[in-house]
């Protein structure tokens, strides 16, 4: 029988408020003088705040399809995914364009309008679509590593969370312009360790000792996070160390925190 995860109720809250936050105040925290007046300062604060909320939706993804309980055959799967993935992404794309003709009153075609939905450039917003997408894809491959090397997930999840967090770090040492993903159709890889992480720490309870633990993990890295988009004269140390990204570690390690909270 399938287990019942209440604190996914909790942490959806959380993302949400995480999602309206970031969408709210970013314009604000990235335009021109944000960081010299307290309008700004604060728009700043609340877009860090919301980094994670992506990342805590992808786990909590991870939570509710990797239970290979819920996985009776492949066909079930892709039928219930179709119809809550795929028609939803059709139907935002074809709102979305509406509101950038009728609203924003940009010169799109129809034909422009679906090659930009197959690159994923007809609005930002809808690039979480394809991320779960991807994940979903790729759900029956991982379900029978999940249901046979369930003591070896943790260490899964984290190695593939790693590896863009090492490539977010190491990205401002490098010369040119860093482009992570091209393509749509790979947006989801970096999100593969979260996707996991979600799994291997559901049922995680921490006891008194570690929540404080985690607290104060949680509580150095958003003022690690703040500082670093708050300020113009960062080192590039510290710019590898607190990425504005969420792939960043400073991004990672909130939410694990989180979550086990």
């Amino acid at each position: 029988m399938a287990k019942n995860y209440y604190w996914v109720s909790f942490a959806k809250a959380l993302a949400m408020l995480g999602v309206v936050g970031i969408h709210v105040a970013g314009y604000t925290a990235a335009a021109t003088g944000a960081r010299s007046v307290f309008v700004g300062k604060l728009a700043i604060l609340i877009a860090t705040l919301g980094l994670c909320a992506v990342p805590l939706f992808v786990m909590i993804s991870g939570v509710l399809l990797l239970d290979p309980e819920k996985f009776t055959t492949l066909g079930d799967f892709i039928k219930k995914r179709l119809s809550r993935i795929a028609v939803p992404l059709v139907f935002w794309h074809i709102a979305y364009y509406f509101f950038i003709v009728c609203y924003l009153q940009w010169n799109l075609s129809v034909s422009q309008a679906i090659s930009n939905s197959i690159d994923g450039k007809l609005y930002t917003a809808l690039y979480y679509f394809w991320i779960i997408l991807g994940l979903s894809v790729f759900t029956p491959i991982l379900i029978p590593y999940v249901r046979e090397k369930n003591n070896k997930i943790l260490l899964a999840a984290l190695v593939a969370c790693c590896i863009p967090v090492f490539t977010t770090a190491l990205a401002p040492f490098r010369p040119g312009v860093t482009v992570f993903v091209h393509t749509p159709w790979t947006w989801w890889i970096p999100y593969l360790g979260y996707f996991l992480l979600g799994w291997a720490l559901k049922d995680v309870v921490l006891t008194c000792r570690w929540l404080i633990v985690a607290l104060c993990i949680l509580l150095v890295t958003v003022f690690g996070l703040y500082s670093t988009w708050s300020r113009v004269d960062v080192s590039i140390l510290v710019s590898a160390l607190w990425p504005s990204s969420y792939y960043g570690l400073a991004d990672l390690l909130p939410v694990i925190s989180t979550k086990s909270m």
